[in-house]
């Protein structure tokens, strides 16, 4: 398994020689096989490799999981460190199940975990990535939550999305690597245990390879999401109309593509958590026959007014200006009057000195190399880490006395859900270039001033 291990991380890009590693480690099969690879490889990668485990007081054995983690640590000297979770109490606070209450406290315990200059690394699975597509299946889904599993996400790496069951378990035989064995799995308290009883066998019976293959056919749905995210994006640039969007070149383009399109212009419009329905009641507003209407959604009302549909004049509206930047190249924000330069340095000088510039950020070419890096407005909830910790955009925009019409036309550099760095407020120190290494350099230009070096 350790040369599928090798080949998997190199064509994902996870795991680079030299990186400092955080091993998620539960104690069972699937994390210690994790841990297993890791401890193998780490004289060949230059890896430092450290333990944190999670400690969710949900089973009278969770306390003997910790202290079976922390002494197969101490006995190779590894550094190990817990974090106790109260689920309970968050479970009691929020309505969620179980399991998502433990899901979002383990991830918010990796955020607060995670040094600026490492990764970390969880135990996902062939297997996990079945049974998370399946659960969105039968819940509903979009094809990039069929998706499964991405293989990173900002810092959090899966190295271990390509092994099967069989391949884990075989590998902790031959390399004599204990584990413990959580009694919970065996019941069906959960979606995602009657579906790894009762569901995912029969499929398995069809085709015994099924993990495997439904890997593949996951990578070829992130492809094609990203692929069709990238064509969105240049679809909203084309379809801005002032604060709002052209009707016409809305409604020339693919169904599939609108939708993407409309849930664009949504989330730029403001419109809390769109779901669907929001963009079947749009669709349904372009659809008409009348030359004017309105659509009242969560936080804004909408107006048609002719060919176009905009904010209506009380809500006031965001700027639409996401697009994936073009490395190197320029990529136009028209509706902000700006264009963003981004071109690829040799070394990084001075880049402390422009850490909370208007028009310059600097960044680590390395982690961005390959990768779709988007500049966005800022949206609900974004978190923009730097050095004196994690704070929302929004909190550091009222911090900064930022006037509340020009918080939604401050230029955010994101990939994903993840904040790398936004004009003015600050860079991601995880993210910021290296003194002496390539770096990219984001600028901020007026089109006038663009206009004017041409």
């Amino acid at each position: 398994m350790l040369n599928k291990f090798r080949r998997y991380n190199t064509a994902a890009g996870l795991i680079d020689p030299g990186d400092a590693i955080i091993c998620a480690v539960s104690g069972g099969a699937d994390s210690m096989a994790l841990l297993g690879c890791l401890l193998a490889l780490r004289e060949e990668y230059a890896l430092t490799v450290s333990v944190l485990h999670c400690n969710h007081h949900l089973r009278p054995e969770a306390d003997g999981d910790a202290a079976f983690v922390r002494d197969f640590c101490q006995a190779r000297h590894i550094p190990f460190t817990c974090c106790d979770l109260d689920v309970t109490t968050q479970q009691r606070k929020t309505g969620q199940s179980l399991e998502d209450a433990a899901r979002r406290l383990r991830y918010a315990c990796f955020a607060q975990a995670i040094p600026w200059d490492a990764k970390i690394a969880t135990a996902h699975n062939a297997q996990d990535n079945l049974e998370t597509s399946l659960i969105r299946l039968v819940r509903g889904a979009s094809p990039r939550g069929l998706s499964g599993i991405p293989p990173c996400r900002g810092r959090i790496i899966r190295p271990l999305l390509f092994a099967t069951r069989s391949e884990i378990l075989d590998f902790l035989q031959k390399q004599h690597i204990p584990h413990r064995e959580d009694a919970s799995n065996a019941t069906d308290f959960c979606l995602r245990n009657r579906l790894r009883h009762h569901v995912v066998p029969r499929l398995t019976a069809e085709n015994p390879a099924l993990e495997t293959a439904w890997l593949e056919t996951a990578r070829q749905l992130r492809e094609e999401d990203a692929y069709l995210s990238d064509l969105a994006q240049v679809a909203i640039l084309d379809a801005r109309q002032g604060n709002g969007f052209s009707i016409a070149r809305v409604q020339v383009l693919h169904p599939v593509l609108r939708a993407r399109v409309l849930f664009g212009f949504l989330q730029a419009f403001g419109v809390r958590q769109p779901r669907r329905e929001h963009v079947r009641q749009l669709e349904a507003l372009l659809a008409s026959q009348s030359a004017s209407g309105r659509l009242s959604l969560p936080g804004v009302c909408l107006a048609r007014n002719y060919d176009t549909i905009a904010p209506a004049a009380e809500s006031a509206p965001a700027p639409a200006f996401a697009a994936v930047l073009q490395i190197p190249g320029v990529t136009p924000l028209p509706s902000l009057g700006l264009r963003i330069r981004c071109e690829l340095a040799p070394a990084a000088e001075n880049f402390e000195k422009i850490a909370n510039n208007t028009t310059q950020i600097i960044l680590n070419y390395a982690m961005i190399k390959g990768r779709a890096l988007e500049v966005r407005p800022r949206q609900p909830g974004d978190v923009l880490r730097l050095s004196g910790g994690s704070r929302t955009l929004k909190r550091r925009m009222i911090d900064c006395k930022i006037p509340r019409a020009q918080r939604d036309r401050i230029p955010v550099l994101a990939m994903g859900e993840t904040v790398l760095a936004a004009f003015g407020l600050g860079t991601d120190p995880a993210w910021q270039a290296q003194a002496g290494k390539p770096c990219l350099r984001v600028i901020l230009v007026q089109e006038k001033e663009e206009h004017t070096h041409a």
